[in-house]
């Protein structure tokens, strides 16, 4: 990965004409991080972390913020009131720890739920797919809980034919970059 992405910040308009930044997680954010899981509800906090809602602890904010842009990268979405950041929406890639780069890589999503439906997920997915194709990546895999299916209309927005496999909780998504 290029040493752009460091500096990786991108001003979007909205469909509803507001506008959002998009730029990169590093380990400053741990509070605005934090800040986003509060604008989740505890449906939506099950639905990205498959288990009841719940504060996140020290560890899972040094994993979700300290990115090595390699094999994890992770882009959110804010906007300005009064001065004040206010987070909309969060999106990373994480590749597998094996050894050897295996061309595809783990993606997630959370956007706050009054966001939802403003086109955040698929501006995010956008900028996502340019980082994860300078990176070399060929795909992302998700695991899309089953009564996620507005995560899959998003998903089929970019590639209509989906190679899915799905069992009692999860569909397991292969999307090409």
């Amino acid at each position: 990965m290029s040493n752009t992405i460091r500096e990786y910040r991108v001003e979007e308009k909205l469909s509803d004409g507001r506008t959002v930044v998009i730029q990169l997680v590093d380990p400053n954010d741990k509070t605005v991080y934090t800040e986003q899981t509060y604008h989740l509800s505890r449906s939506a906090l099950y639905l990205k972390f498959l288990t009841p809602a719940r504060e996140l602890n020290e560890r899972e904010l040094a994993y979700l913020t300290d990115c090595n842009l390699y094999r994890h990268v992770a882009l959110f979405a804010a906007m300005e009131n009064n001065g004040k950041v206010i987070p909309v929406g969060v999106s990373r890639y994480v590749m597998p720890t094996s050894v050897e780069p295996s061309g595809s890589a783990e993606l997630a999503f959370a956007v706050s739920d009054e966001f939802l439906g403003c086109g955040i997920e698929t501006i995010l997915l956008t900028h996502l797919r340019r980082l994860a194709k300078e990176d070399g990546l060929q795909a992302f895999f998700v695991r899309v809980p089953v009564a996620d299916q507005k995560m899959l209309d998003i998903l089929r927005q970019f590639d209509q034919e989906l190679i899915t496999v799905k069992d009692s909780r999860v569909t397991n998504v292969l999307l090409p970059v």
